[in-house]
């Protein structure tokens, strides 16, 4: 939808404005992170499908856990935000920077209070995974 809403921008003329370029560079910055880091989970992601109880699990739970993968969705959400309002409020060049600049800066803050919160809750329990214990009527 934010690449629909660029494409419609450009086309109606906004192309010359500074904007519009830092928005096509926070796209391809979210087509870069999405590549090199989030498919990266993805893959581990079915293995553990394929094998639900094997070691494919647990490196999927660490992925998922990793300050890379949560730095890379901070980024990623800050992309979007900062795209979206380049689209609406088309600020000068100037401001188009400084807005992006601060929006970056209150992602890492996201993802660094994310991260502390992820390890206080896991301290004690690294490499421990808990699973829904089931019962049937015959073990109760």
């Amino acid at each position: 939808m934010v690449l629909a809403s660029g494409v419609y921008l450009g086309a109606a003329g906004w192309w010359t404005e500074g904007w519009f370029y830092l928005s096509i560079a926070a796209w391809i910055a979210n087509l870069l992170l999405a590549v090199f880091i989030v498919d990266r989970l993805r893959a581990a992601w079915l293995l553990a499908t394929e094998h639900p109880d094997g070691p494919e699990l647990l490196a999927l739970d660490a992925g998922r856990r990793s300050a890379r993968w949560n730095g890379a969705l901070a980024s990623m959400g800050a992309n979007d935000v900062a795209m979206i309002f380049l689209m609406v409020m088309k600020p000068g060049l100037s401001g188009a920077l400084a807005f992006v600049e601060v929006e970056r800066i209150g992602a890492a803050g996201v993802h660094r209070n994310a991260s502390a919160d992820a390890t206080a809750a896991d301290a004690g329990r690294r490499g421990v995974m808990i699973r829904p214990v089931t019962c049937s009527p015959d073990t109760g």
